[in-house]
């Protein structure tokens, strides 16, 4: 698919109806190119999730992420033997730093993995983390959705 960008589209609708028309026509196609990319990005997030490329449980993800560590060690160890620093500390010190991004993407994973629930079904009681709760039924209830 070529490049349609939104600027594209606005300026042809400004140029293509009248003042009055495009007034009233932008914010709906606006608010239309939202919808669709937040579509899209749901559909992404939710094929993600059950992909057979995702781990089979947390310890074959830290499995994972520690193989990947050692190999990066590895490579960086590379590195600093063919620019001939062997005993350099603070090179060590760099090579075996760890690496908190992995663990945030670890958790991220977790979350993504559990499903969600309506904020109507959440009982007193329940052990829901916060961010698996979908409250769009009580946001369009007070009218912001």
């Amino acid at each position: 698919m070529a490049g349609l960008r939104a600027s594209d589209l606005t300026a042809a609708i400004v140029e293509g109806v009248s003042k009055s028309l495009a007034k009233i026509l932008l914010p709906k196609v606006r608010k239309m190119i939202r919808e669709e990319i937040k579509r899209g990005m749901d559909q992404i997030i939710s094929e993600g999730t059950f992909s057979s490329a995702a781990p089979a449980s947390t310890q074959a993800a830290k499995e994972t992420i520690a193989q990947r560590q050692s190999r990066a060690r590895e490579r960086a160890r590379a590195i600093v033997e063919r620019a001939g620093r062997i005993d350099d500390p603070l090179l060590d010190m760099v090579i075996n730093a760890e690496d908190p991004q992995e663990e945030k993407e670890l958790m991220m994973q977790e979350q993504l993995q559990q499903p969600m629930v309506d904020s109507k079904e959440v009982q007193r009681g329940d052990v829901v983390s916060p961010e698996n709760i979908n409250f769009n039924d009580r946001l369009e209830k007070l009218g912001i959705v």
